[in-house]
């Protein structure tokens, strides 16, 4: 849900917070900045495929908060470079929170279950994307997009923290 939601702050608010908060008025930097998250996403997402569940899914826990800090950094201080920086962080958490948890859910999953279970997560999973995308919209309507945008950042921060400190239980990967 973690990499869901960050999907939702930079894919719903990123264009109106380059052209709002970081002042960037040229739609094609703006554009070129909100595209790094899926580029990202694609190379990390290529290129972690041998990394274990566990270690990506810390580093997702890690790269999420710190996206979300740089977003919030990049906002008060209008900053293009750092909000660059946040659109790759996120974009590496949201690789990595949503390959391995998928991979995880998956290696967990019966046999005989392993669709139902993998369609009821991706339903949960987009509906919670939605609403977040919809809390956002909602918050920036009526307390403006600095607010919402801040406020986002902190829920999908603990997201990010709240994962990162499962996957570094000693429970992982034994049976609750």
């Amino acid at each position: 849900m973690g990499a869901y939601a960050l999907g939702a702050i930079i894919l719903s608010l990123g264009a109106q917070i380059a052209r709002e908060l970081i002042d960037s008025a040229n739609h094609l930097v703006n554009g070129a900045t909100l595209s790094l998250f899926p580029v990202t996403s694609g190379i990390v997402a290529v290129s972690a495929k041998k990394l274990s569940p566990q270690f990506s899914m810390m580093f997702g826990g890690i790269a999420c908060p710190l996206g979300m800090g740089l977003l919030v950094l990049s906002t008060h201080q209008h900053s293009l470079p750092i909000f660059l920086a946040a659109v790759a962080a996120a974009g590496r958490g949201y690789s990595l929170s949503f390959l391995r948890g998928l991979n995880l859910i998956n290696a967990n999953a019966a046999m005989h279950h392993r669709g139902g279970t993998l369609s009821a997560v991706l339903l949960i999973a987009y509906f919670f994307q939605g609403a977040v995308a919809l809390l956002l919209g909602v918050a920036a309507t009526n307390w403006g997009l600095k607010i919402a945008a801040d406020l986002g950042c902190a829920a999908i921060a603990f997201l990010g923290v709240t994962a990162l400190l499962l996957a570094a239980s000693p429970r992982w990967g034994r049976p609750f």
